[in-house]
């Protein structure tokens, strides 16, 4: 993904299957989404694209990473989550998260709790759904 495709993916907004968050500081809410994603048909996570839409960017470092990755830990089952680093100035850059569910996982959990997206809203999934997977 380049600056141009960024710019593409964010003037469409959030919905089901695309998120915003201004920094890792929301790296907890945003893997709660990637999970309602997860168990429904995939989606993004943009850290340092604001919920208005503004693409603001953030210094992501070695440290940022390596705390990304251990968040990702608590996925129950094992998420295929992708990372990609989009620079938007010479310092900072938007992380992409895409979550691409495998159906014979379902259901996600992440940290003990399942959840679920719809619309551009991520909630716990009920109690009753999970028998649907």
């Amino acid at each position: 993904m380049d600056i141009r495709e960024l710019k593409k993916l964010v003037s469409d907004g959030e919905s089901e299957t695309v998120e915003f968050k201004k920094s890792t500081g929301q790296l907890r809410r945003a893997c709660e989404t990637l999970c309602g994603m997860l168990n429904d048909k995939g989606g993004r996570v943009l850290i340092g694209v604001t919920s208005e839409g503004r693409i603001v960017g953030q210094a992501i470092s070695d440290k940022t990473l390596r705390d990304v990755a251990e968040v990702f830990q608590k996925f129950e089952s094992p998420a295929f989550i992708t990372q990609i680093r989009v620079n938007v100035t010479d310092n900072k850059s938007v992380l992409v998260l895409e979550a691409i569910p495998n159906p014979e996982s379902r259901p996600y959990a992440f940290d003990g709790r399942p959840y679920q997206r719809i619309g551009s809203t991520t909630s716990i999934l009920p109690k009753h759904p999970i028998s649907a997977f």
